[in-house]
């Protein structure tokens, strides 16, 4: 699917490194990266000089709307959604234009598990009061 020489590119990447403790290191082994803090959707032309040059485009909830993924360049092959869903990309557009489109499913399952048991947890020791 790509070269010795893939490029990628993280649109937001302080969406994903909000606490400042991922490491982009192990993807840095496999791919030339840049990283861009924040992008602004509504400046599409900043985003497309941004994309130039890139194999794979990292976002992290961002709009992602057909209008702009029709004009990235044919250099674009994998828009990769760095969560659950993809609900904030055109599928479409990005289909029509050759471009796979992916997320991790797996995001944030631990969390959601740690999340559901301390629930559980909360409800059966009353630490919140039961009408």
């Amino acid at each position: 699917f790509f070269s010795n020489a893939m490029k990628a590119v993280a649109l937001n990447a302080a969406r994903l490194n909000f606490d400042g403790r991922v490491s982009f290191d192990r993807l840095r082994d496999i791919a030339a990266l840049s990283c861009h803090d924040v992008s602004d959707p509504a400046r599409p032309e900043e985003i497309l000089k941004r994309v130039a040059g890139h194999d794979v485009v990292i976002n992290k909830e961002m709009p992602l709307d057909g209008a702009l993924i029709a004009r990235f360049p044919p250099c674009v092959r994998l828009i990769c959604e760095a969560g659950t869903g993809f609900n904030n990309i055109d599928c479409e557009a990005a289909r029509a234009k050759g471009i796979a489109v992916c997320n991790i499913p797996t995001y944030s399952t631990e969390a959601m598990a740690h999340m559901a048991i301390t629930f559980v947890m909360a409800q059966s020791c009353s630490l919140v009061p039961q009408a």
